[in-house]
């Protein structure tokens, strides 16, 4: 092959090689930055909820549930667990997964208080399995874009210098 075909080779490779990075990048990006709601719950410390009148639910949304238990208090003291309801029935609530809480005594009814609670956000996995593997997925896929990368550069043998 003559040196000018060689060259537009050369460069038609380094192109490939340039699409395939920048391709890749910009999905992994997109793939990885979701990758703490579906492995980590939060800590939601002092959310305030208006309760509904006595055993009437009211919705929590930004969560799809939570763990544990609720701590629910207002200005004056702190609630016990009998004195109301929570729920984790993971439903839509304006197109957002919501939990229920509600009071189950007139002292609570139509109050506004403050809760404290870990969530599990829109899209966490309950599945251990899933979260575990999330994280070797994405190391593979990054290992892969290199790889995609190379291949052409071996092709072309572009890195034998004689």
């Amino acid at each position: 092959m003559n040196n000018r075909g060689q060259a537009v080779a050369t460069i038609n490779v380094f192109l490939a090689i340039f699409i395939v990075l920048v391709l890749g990048v910009i999905l992994f990006q997109a793939s990885a930055q979701n990758i703490s709601n579906v492995r980590n719950t939060q800590e939601i410390v002092n959310k305030t909820v208006t309760l509904g009148a006595s055993n009437v639910n009211s919705t929590v949304t930004g969560s799809q549930a939570f763990q544990g238990t609720i701590t629910l208090f207002n200005d004056s003291h702190l609630f016990a667990t009998d004195d109301f309801t929570h729920v984790n029935n993971n439903q839509i609530v304006n197109g957002a997964l919501a939990w229920t809480i509600g009071a189950t005594n007139a002292t609570l009814a139509s109050q506004d208080v403050t809760i404290t609670f870990t969530s599990e956000p829109d899209g966490f996995s309950k599945n251990s399995g899933t979260r575990a593997i999330v994280g070797i997925i994405l190391i593979f896929f990054a290992l892969a874009i290199v790889v995609i990368s190379m291949v052409p550069v071996f092709k072309q043998q572009i890195l034998n210098f004689r």
